[in-house]
């Protein structure tokens, strides 16, 4: 069996791609950023040997804490870490926007003089619980959904059963008309 740097099965990987991604949700995106900063040796830049072992235990348990929370997909490790990546690099190309438009309305007032720009936490547009909350009703309304379409396929494999039912006994009849016929 083929493992990769996470300890997890490389044809498990592969069999993975060939299923539907689930995008995060915002719950489990801010979950993400709480779970990393716990984690300080994640976004530790050494590299050595040992680092990395902690790193990737590091997130084999970010993945076991976050997999455990009730509102969540369940995701690997590798999954996390993308998503993580991807925050880091959304986050560094706002304050990159943020920055250009500060330094060009600086210099069109004609102040040559920029001043480090400190970073604020991004405005929370509601609060975790009401996300928390939004995500569980969503999860809920896709369990309901899919009772409906399990009970749905129920119905029809009933209906398909009871019509091939009754075409046999057609048949049969049919059979018992020509053979009364034919004696």
């Amino acid at each position: 069996m083929d493992m990769d740097i996470y300890g997890e099965d490389m044809d498990l990987k592969t069999n993975a791609k060939c299923l539907k991604k689930l995008p995060f949700t915002s719950a489990e995106r801010e979950l993400i950023v709480e779970l990393v900063r716990e984690r300080p040796i994640i976004e530790d830049k050494r590299t050595h040997v040992k680092n990395i072992e902690l790193k990737r235990e590091a997130w084999q348990e970010l993945a076991e804490v976050f997999n455990s929370q009730p509102f969540v997909s369940q995701r690997s490790a590798l999954q996390l870490k993308r998503c993580w990546e991807n925050i880091k690099s959304i986050r560094k190309k706002e304050l990159s926007q943020k920055r250009n438009m500060s330094s060009h309305d600086s210099q069109s007032e004609g102040d040559t003089k920029i001043e480090p720009e400190v970073v604020q936490p991004r405005k929370k547009w509601c609060s975790i619980n009401s996300q928390l909350q939004h995500d569980q009703v969503l999860h809920d309304l896709k369990c309901t959904r899919e009772m409906i379409v399990i009970e749905r396929e129920k119905n029809l494999l009933e209906f398909e059963k009871e019509s091939h039912r009754l075409q046999i006994e057609k048949l049969k009849l049919e059979i018992d008309i020509l053979t009364k016929k034919n004696s």
